[in-house]
Formats: C-alpha cells, structure tokens, sequence
C-alpha cells in the first residue's frame, strides 16, 4: 500500500513521496512522520485495496490469473481457475467479536457510500467471498452456501470457552 503525500519543509518542500507522508504542521519540521504501514489510520476503502492486493498476490502465487471489472460491478475481481471464472468480492475484516476470545466478525453486506440500504451478497451475484484477516494474515474463502443472504458471519482461530463446537465456522476450515 502507498500513500502520497506532500512534502515538508526544507529539501523536501513540495515533493511527492511514495511510501511517506510528511506532517507539514509537525513541530520537527525535518523529520517524516511514517503513516502508511500504521493500519489504525487507514480509510475504509484503504482497507479495501490492501485486501484487494493480498488476495491478488495469494491468488497468483495459487497459479490463477486475476482480472479487474473496467466497470463497477458487485464484485472485485474475476478468478481465472483453472479454466473456470469466478466472480469474487474481496472483504477486510479486523472487527473482532465483543465479549469473546478467539472470534472475528465479518460483514458480508455491501457498503453503500451513504450507509443507507446495505444488503448482503447472494449467489447470482458473486461465486465466492474472500476475507483478509490483517492479525493474522490470512485469507478465508467463503462459498455460496456459507454467505448467500448472511450479513455477518462470525469465525473462530480457537474453540470457544464453553466447548461448544455445534453450527461454528473455524478459520482453519476455511482458508484460501
């Protein structure tokens, strides 16, 4: 992921810097401020590309080749599968479960740019979900069957205090 950002002071005045932003109200004026590794200020749709990247990278290293839509669509990208395409929408997901040990979130519905009418994915529109966990870096790959009509899944990296093992998602069984 890179940021662009003006320069500073000094040398560095007016410059646009691939990977640094620097803070030009800062007190040290000759000092660059890092930002763009730190991912507690990244936008929602920051979030997006960088999970976008790490499913792409993950899918090519698999050996499938990955195309982009040229036009807004429901999903991200097409995965050439061996001969077959998917169309898969890409998700970030770093929202852990309140009250809980070991449990990750996900929201599954489409985010309108106004938060108003989100509605979950379904099966004509998208073969396959993929969900970058940044904690752990992994990615998850969910089917039709898990996510057509639901809006927010939760998965588990560790069992549950109580031992229950009935109706639970487990992260390992779900890996891209």
């Amino acid at each position: 992921m890179i940021l662009w950002g003006e320069g500073g002071r000094g040398r560095h005045a007016g410059l646009w810097s691939p990977r640094v932003w620097f803070k030009s109200r800062s007190p040290y004026h000759h000092t660059p401020h890092l930002l763009c590794y730190n991912q507690e200020v990244w936008t929602t749709h920051q979030k997006g590309q960088f999970a976008e990247l790490k499913v792409e990278l993950r899918a090519t290293e698999l050996g499938h080749i990955v195309c982009r839509p040229t036009i807004e669509a429901r999903y991200d990208l097409v995965l050439d599968m061996g001969g077959v395409l998917l169309r898969v929408q890409v998700k970030y997901s770093d929202r852990k479960r309140p009250h809980t040990s070991g449990a990750i979130e996900v929201d599954l519905r489409a985010q309108a740019r106004n938060n108003k009418n989100q509605r979950p994915y379904t099966a004509a529109e998208v073969d396959m979900i993929l969900i970058y966990l940044p904690e752990t870096d992994q990615i998850l790959r969910i089917n039709p069957k898990d996510f057509d009509g639901k809006k927010t899944p939760t998965f588990r990296h560790k069992a549950a205090r109580n031992n229950q093992t009935k109706n639970i998602r487990f992260v390992a069984d779900y890996l891209f």
